[in-house]
């Protein structure tokens, strides 16, 4: 599912993170800044009293804990997360917090679901709770990479970081 903006595809699709990031792990094509590849990935692993989205081991026999959200949102060439409201998403937050102080490797990965960005913020006016533990992830020593995709109406791919920026400014379009 995409839909086009300023010739640009956008994908949709809510499902589509998960399964792309999925199909990279199995090719070889993912790669994660300060982790490297992942051998092994399994879906949907329970932690406390949450699910998150990857479990895998890295190459040095490490364990890590990957959160995938896909990010749609885009103004004046600035993606942003969410585009509507979540708790959820502090929840995941907070326990990739928790996995690293446990030792392991954590990792909130935003897939970026259209090709035309430099930027990825959090949408602070609408998730200020989620900036807050995105911040405090950080400091943890959790990972926060955007990586973007390559679009067409029928496709959706990986393709390249995107910096994430916390603090660049984000106000929707008024389209």
């Amino acid at each position: 599912m995409a839909i086009q903006k300023a010739g640009h595809w956008i994908n949709i699709d809510s499902q589509a993170p998960n399964q792309i990031v999925k199909e990279a792990q199995a090719n070889g094509t993912l790669v994660l800044p300060g982790i490297g590849q992942l051998p092994e990935l399994q879906s949907e692993v329970v932690y406390h009293d949450s699910r998150l989205d990857f479990c895998g081991q890295t190459a040095q026999g490490e364990t890590c804990w990957i959160e995938v959200k896909g990010v749609t949102l885009e103004n004046e060439g600035i993606a942003a997360f969410p585009d509507a409201p979540t708790v959820r998403a502090v929840k995941h937050v907070n326990e990739l917090i928790r996995a690293v102080k446990a030792g392991d490797q954590a990792v909130l990965l935003f897939v970026v679901q259209l090709d035309f960005v430099q930027t990825m913020t959090i949408y602070r006016e609408r998730a200020p709770k989620l900036a807050a533990a995105i911040e405090d992830a950080l400091a943890a020593g959790v990972q926060v990479v955007a990586l973007d995709c390559e679009v067409t109406p029928a496709t959706l791919k990986l393709r390249q970081p995107v910096t994430v920026d916390l603090t660049a400014p984000f106000h929707e379009s008024a389209e």
